[in-house]
C-alpha cells in the first residue's frame, strides 16, 4: 500500500512535503483465543530526527457495541499504555495486545496531518471521533480516561521529564491480601510529604447518572480497598467536578454536587478522603503538593 503522493511526479505535487517517514497501523487483539485484530491507531516516525507522532482511538463506544463495557475499558487501558510508551520514545514490545503493522513510506505536509489522514482511512472505529462532544460519552476532553492522561502529562511537565513520575501507576496496583492478590485501580502510589499516599483519579464530568456512577463508583471502591490494604496511608479520591457551563443545567449541577457530597461522606466515614477540583491543573498541583514535590 502506498501514499498517493508517491504516485505523483514531484513537479505536480501541489505543496512541498515537509515531513516524510514511515507510518504503521496499530492493531489491538482483545481475544487471543480468536486472534481477532482491530485497527485502533496510526503511528508515524519522521525520518528527520526520528520523532514519533501517533493518534489512537479515544471514543470507545464502537468497542462497547462489539464486546462489552469491561472489554472496552480493558481496550482503553491498553491504548493508554501504548500511547504512554510511544510518548516516552519507547517502542511497543512484541507480545503486547497492541502491535504495529508493516512500516510503509509516506510523505505529507506535517506529521500530524499524515497521522490524521491515515487514521481516517485505516481506523473505521474512529468514524465518530470528529463528532460533537457528548457529555455522556467517551469522547470529550474531561472523561475519566482523558483526565488521567492530562494530569499525568502535567505532572511530567512540571518535573521536566517525558516519563511519568515514579509515584504514578499506569496499571492497577497488585497487592497481597488474605493470602491472595487483589488489583486496585490506583494512579497515585508512593511516599509523600506526610507518609504514604494512595490515590485514584476520576471525573464527574458526565451528563447522565449512569455514566458518572460507573467511573465514580470504580474510583471510590479503589480508594476504599486501598484503605483496607494500606490503613496507615493517606487514601484519596482525586475528583474533577464539572463547571457550570453550557451542557449542564442548574438541576444537573445540583444532582452532581449531591453525589459528590455523598461520596465524600462515605470515604470520610471509612477513613479516606475526597479532594474535588474544577480543573486538571489544580488537581495536578494538589497531587504534587501531597507527594512533597512542591
Amino acid at each position: 500500500m502506498h501514499s498517493l503522493l508517491q504516485l505523483l511526479d514531484p513537479k505536480d505535487i501541489p505543496f512541498k512535503p515537509r515531513a516524510e517517514g514511515i507510518w504503521q497501523v496499530a492493531r489491538l487483539c482483545l481475544d487471543r483465543a480468536t486472534g481477532e485484530q482491530l485497527n485502533v491507531g496510526v503511528v508515524f516516525t519522521d525520518h528527520q530526527g526520528g520523532g514519533i507522532t501517533s493518534r489512537f482511538l479515544s471514543n470507545l463506544s464502537g468497542l462497547r457495541c462489539l464486546y462489552n463495557d469491561d472489554m472496552a475499558d480493558d481496550a482503553g487501558f491498553l491504548i493508554d499504555q501504548a500511547e504512554q510508551a510511544l510518548g516516552q520514545g519507547v517502542r511497543i514490545p512484541s507480545g503486547w495486545n497492541i502491535s504495529l503493522g508493516e512500516p510503509l513510506f509516506v510523505r505529507g505536509e506535517t506529521p500530524q496531518s499524515i497521522v490524521d489522514s491515515m487514521f481516517k482511512r485505516m481506523v473505521p472505529l474512529g468514524s465518530r471521533e470528529n463528532a460533537a462532544e457528548r457529555l455522556d460519552g467517551d469522547d470529550h476532553a474531561h472523561t475519566t480516561r482523558n483526565v488521567r492522561k492530562t494530569v499525568r502529562e502535567l505532572l511530567s511537565k512540571h518535573m521536566h521529564s517525558k516519563k511519568a513520575p515514579e509515584f504514578w501507576r499506569a496499571a492497577p496496583v497488585v497487592s497481597a491480601q488474605d493470602g491472595g492478590e487483589v488489583q486496585i485501580d490506583l494512579q497515585i502510589f508512593g511516599a509523600g510529604k506526610e507518609g504514604d499516599y494512595r490515590g485514584s483519579i476520576a471525573s464527574a464530568w458526565y451528563k447522565t447518572h449512569y455514566h458518572r456512577s460507573a467511573y465514580l463508583d470504580r474510583a471510590a471502591n479503589a480508594v476504599l480497598k486501598a484503605r483496607e490494604v494500606y490503613p496507615s496511608a493517606s487514601n484519596i479520591m482525586y475528583l474533577l467536578q464539572p463547571l457550570d457551563i453550557e451542557g449542564f443545567t442548574r438541576a444537573d449541577m445540583g444532582v452532581i454536587q449531591k453525589e459528590i457530597d455523598g461520596l465524600s461522606w462515605l470515604l470520610k466515614k471509612s477513613g479516606a478522603k475526597l479532594h474535588a477540583f474544577s480543573s486538571e491543573r489544580a488537581m495536578a498541583q494538589n497531587i504534587l503538593e501531597d507527594m512533597g514535590v512542591i
